[in-house]
């Protein structure tokens, strides 16, 4: 898996860490992965378009 194949960058990056990595291990495959931040700014573009 991909994923794998660059840990280290994923544990490096604040980002990729947040979503992709849980107790210091990344997360299985198959895991469901919510990124709150983007579902909100969708929501807000959804009802504010795109000046959002």
């Amino acid at each position: 898996m991909q994923l794998n194949a660059t840990r280290a960058d994923v544990l490096a990056d604040k980002g990729l860490s947040e979503l992709f990595v849980s107790n210091g291990q990344l997360k299985k495959l198959g895991t469901i992965i919510h990124n709150r931040k983007l579902a909100f700014t969708l929501k807000q573009i959804a009802e504010n378009g795109p000046k959002a």
